[in-house]
């Protein structure tokens, strides 16, 4: 109970509006009893899955069974004093891994009756965090489930996790949003009328809905803009790689230069492969300097062996301890521009 990793009854009482009829198909089935005990929901924008398993717990913790929670409820109002015993949530807290002792917690957690009576949900957030003695503990869980125990694991990269966990689990996948509703969410959301700024956010997030919200509320457009003018000029030949290295490292880190520069190798693929199209996306309606000059200076399979090499690269960043963001930045960009200006 005092573990840094357990949060008792912490959850989030909406899901995003392209998610929710997700959430009420899950909770038909649920009341149905046609649900499996354990799922993995999985989306590239790792904070709208925290959201939506939040969303689904919380809803599902009511006492209403409406398709959203209550509020007034004894079960709403544990849940939003975080004191809800029925709730375990592991959430996305710094540390690099998720231990086994926490997942042992967490099964001891699950033996226990409900102390409500009704359902017990754990929530295992950014679930690709369990190193590989903690997804051996968590398969004791997925192969003796408890009743009325429901188990959900977020995660942005799911083959991260052991196929044994995989294969136990019913996968959930996020539906996206189209380019209008997304807009206008984010209109909505961030209390703003500026296009340009909605459209810059958007493409830093690389479409992720949370993650485009920070950017517009704390102000990060200027910062990313000036690491795409620094790969701008690098990719125009003004500078050499390692320049170019030290001056993105002014502005974000590794990984933000890493998923501009993947956005803009995206854009300028997709911008060449439907230029013969009218149905032209967010992406492509929106090109950058910097996705135009990667357009200039390359032909179409330099960029794709390009972005295969940068999605490895931050994959395995994402994964590793220890590892110097400077060196292996500079490794990268090198790397690429190998990749670049090979014939």
């Amino acid at each position: 109970m005092d573990s840094p990793h357990y949060q008792q009854g912490k959850a989030v009482n909406s899901s995003l509006p392209w998610h929710q009829e997700a959430i009420e198909q899950l909770l038909r089935r649920w009341y149905d009893a046609l649900l499996s005990h354990a799922l993995i929901v999985e989306s590239n924008d790792a904070a709208a899955v925290d959201r939506f398993a939040s969303s689904l717990a919380y809803v599902l913790m009511c006492e209403a069974r409406a398709t959203h929670p209550c509020g007034v409820c004894r079960a709403c109002r544990l849940v939003t004093a975080e004191t809800h015993a029925d709730l375990f949530v592991i959430p996305p807290l710094d540390e690099a891994t998720i231990r086994v002792d926490v997942i042992r917690e967490l099964i001891t957690w699950s033996q226990k009756t409900a102390q409500l009576g009704r359902v017990k949900i754990a929530v295992i957030q950014r679930a690709e965090r369990m190193n590989r003695n903690a997804q051996n503990a968590l398969l004791k869980l997925l192969e003796e489930p408890t009743d009325q125990t429901l188990l959900i694991l977020g995660t942005s990269n799911p083959q991260t996790l052991l196929p044994t966990v995989r294969s136990r689990c019913e996968r959930i996948v996020l539906n996206k949003p189209s380019s209008t509703e997304l807009s206008d969410w984010l209109r909505s959301e961030s209390k703003t009328e500026d296009e340009s700024v909605i459209a810059l956010a958007l493409r830093y997030a690389e479409l992720a809905p949370m993650r485009a919200l920070e950017i517009i509320q704390n102000g990060e457009s200027e910062r990313f803009a000036s690491t795409e003018a620094a790969l701008a000029a690098w990719f125009s030949a003004q500078t050499e790689a390692l320049e170019c290295c030290q001056q993105v490292a002014q502005h974000c880190t590794t990984d933000e230069a890493l998923s501009i520069l993947a956005t803009a190798l995206r854009d300028s693929l997709h911008h060449e492969w439907s230029e013969a199209t009218s149905n032209a996306s967010l992406e492509s309606k929106h090109q950058s300097s910097l996705s135009i000059a990667i357009r200039q200076h390359s032909d179409w399979r330099q960029r794709l062996e390009s972005l295969n090499c940068i999605q490895v690269s931050r994959n395995r960043l994402q994964h590793s301890t220890g590892l110097n963001d400077s060196i292996q930045l500079e490794s990268i960009f090198l790397e690429v521009g190998a990749m670049m200006t090979a014939r």
